[in-house]
């Protein structure tokens, strides 16, 4: 499961006591702010998400409402679930013993788009699901697409004073 974190870091000077009869997080936004905050990005996210990977989910995505964490930071996950990210291997076909998938599969695929790769060789097999299920053959190389980095920076931009924890294989 990828997990994104949104977490205040600013105004530490003010107690906790002081913000919480005010009803504010350390960034001076409320809770119900913090929370819009995160609906606004995930939103962002799997706009983003969905214009490279057109099969993408975004339905299963789920912002987790507010928590004080140990640091007294309030903290918004943005949850995005194993199911959604992973992808199946070709699939070989057949019953013998070169049947079955022609891997273990993929565990995040956004990471994948993300980060590009290099695969050491191609392989062949049908994309179960996809396209009447044709025979296709993998591709070998994708280049590293920044289209995560690109939203988180341009919503950090807007709010300077939120952090942004996410996923080193989806750039951060």
């Amino acid at each position: 499961m990828a997990t994104l974190l949104i977490t205040d870091a600013r105004l530490r000077e003010i107690t906790k006591n002081a913000l919480q009869k005010r009803g504010l997080t350390l960034t001076g936004y409320s809770v119900a702010e913090m929370q819009g905050i995160a609906n606004e990005l995930c939103s962002s996210l799997c706009n983003a998400i969905r214009n490279v990977i057109p099969s993408f989910n975004s339905g299963a995505v789920r912002v987790i409402p507010p928590i004080t964490t140990i640091t007294d930071f309030y903290t918004v996950k943005i949850s995005f679930p194993d199911e959604i990210l992973q992808r199946k291997s070709l699939w070989v076909g057949g019953n013998g013993k070169y049947s079955g998938y022609t891997g273990s599969g993929l565990y995040d695929v956004v990471g994948l788009f993300s980060s590009g790769y290099t695969a050491k060789h191609q392989v062949y097999g049908y994309w179960v699901g996809h396209a009447n299920d044709s025979y296709y053959g993998s591709r070998t190389h994708m280049d590293a697409n920044p289209f995560i980095s690109n939203v988180i920076n341009s919503f950090i931009a807007e709010h300077p004073e939120v952090k942004i924890n996410y996923p080193q294989e989806w750039g951060g």
